[in-house]
């Protein structure tokens, strides 16, 4: 977890509160922490002291489609801040600034082209 310390006691009770909760508890471990990765009912394999989702893969190319997917996920994000980023700047009583909505149109148009991108990558 970078220049954070792992606080023992504090990864231990998140791991029995994640038994007790019937998730199963996996030979994997975090590639942050080094915490036991589990997996609730759901599919979903988790770390439980990170709190994040972690994909495990059986190869490079696997490794990498997973590093694409999330890039693109990324991308995603900033693209819609952006865009309510430029929302904000619109003022709804006066004429809109047609620099603001030029700006707010190409970033919809590349968030589409993210989107569709992300879709069909599923698809595969």
């Amino acid at each position: 977890m970078g220049s954070k310390t792992i606080d023992e006691e504090e990864k231990f009770r998140k791991m029995s509160s994640a038994l007790k909760r019937g998730w199963t508890m996996l030979h994997d471990t975090c590639p942050r922490c080094g915490t036991p990765l589990f997996k609730k009912p759901s599919g979903e394999i988790i770390c439980v002291y990170c709190n994040i989702p972690v994909k495990l893969v059986s190869s490079e190319e696997e490794a990498e489609e997973v590093r694409i997917e999330l890039a693109l996920r990324h991308v995603r994000a900033n693209l819609i801040r952006y865009l309510s980023h430029l929302s904000d700047k619109l003022e709804p009583s006066e004429n809109e600034d047609l620099d603001i909505l030029t700006r707010m149109n190409t970033a919809a148009g590349v968030l589409l082209k993210v989107e569709n991108m992300i879709y069909r990558r599923r698809l595969k």
